[in-house]
């Protein structure tokens, strides 16, 4: 039986020594953000205060999906290597770097009958991905088989709650969430969207609340009822420190967890949420 290597992509927002630790692979993501490009991977060196101050004057910043040639370099590459392949990626339904992944798949196995390519959506985005993504590499340092591993992740997927709030209604605007109108009347009201990735991994709104403060504890009360394992919860934010850290106040306050991490957003899925974006992450019994 072969060893497999497991791969992802930037939007995971890994850390670089969690990739260290479990023998992670990830493919670097374009971003453009006014005249600079460039591209982010867990090793490049990311300001993310820097980055959000630019993107509130550079709000049309874009990204690019990981190209079916990329991950048709990648795939041979650890072939050629004599591993196999197990790949879990960024969320289908928002973007196409999956389907870009599943092309290349198809392509080598077509030449190469032998070749064995596992691929898993994670139905995520950032750290839910890369909690997926980690967790799954824990399972094969356990010993699981290729097999199994993609096993645990068919079944941890459906489990990874993400629930996030966002600052700037424009953003959403921008990516067709919400119309120009809701978007400015929610700005003159001080509304804050509470949003999720459903099961699909789509993001749907599952509440709206008034005011920062008000949102925190939304999302505070929202893990106080669904969360399952307390061993890793994760905190997202695009520069908003102060937020995320006293909504990881009040999770300690409340509840005995065993480490929360608190990771800046990435400028992949950031250029989108847009600054001062919060989320947490985390597995409960379902999404």
């Amino acid at each position: 039986m072969r060893d497999y290597v497991i791969v992802t992509d930037a939007t995971a927002d890994l850390r670089s020594e969690d990739c260290a630790r479990y023998d992670i692979h990830v493919l670097e993501m374009s971003v453009k953000i006014g005249d600079d490009e460039f591209q982010f991977h867990p090793d490049t060196k990311f300001n993310a205060q820097a980055f959000y101050e630019k993107l509130k004057k550079f709000p049309n910043a874009k990204t690019s999906q990981v190209s079916t040639y990329r991950f048709t370099e990648s795939f041979e590459a650890f072939i050629n290597e004599g591993y196999d392949v197990f790949y879990i990626g960024f969320a289908s339904v928002l973007s196409g770097t999956f389907q870009n992944a599943w092309t290349a798949r198809t392509d080598i196995l077509e030449r190469c009958p032998d070749a064995r390519i596992e691929v898993v959506d994670s139905m995520s985005a950032t750290y839910g991905e890369a909690m997926l993504v980690m967790l799954s590499a824990a399972q094969k340092q356990k010993g699981a088989t290729l097999d199994e591993a993609v096993k645990f992740a068919d079944q941890l997927r459906h489990r990874i709650v993400h629930l996030f709030t966002v600052d700037d209604l424009q953003h959403l605007a921008r990516g067709g969430r919400l119309s120009n109108a809701q978007a400015m009347l929610g700005m003159l009201m001080q509304i804050k969207p509470i949003l999720q990735c459903d099961e699909e991994g789509r993001l749907v709104p599952v509440d709206k609340v008034r005011g920062r403060k008000a949102a925190i504890k939304r999302l505070s009360l929202d893990f106080d009822k669904k969360c399952e394992d307390k061993s890793l919860v994760c905190i997202l934010h695009a520069d908003a420190s102060e937020d995320a850290l006293q909504l990881k106040k009040i999770l300690e306050e409340e509840n005995e967890i065993g480490e929360i991490r608190l990771i800046d957003m990435g400028p992949v899925i950031g250029v989108h949420a847009g600054p001062q974006t919060l989320g947490i992450v985390y597995i409960a019994r379902q999404r």
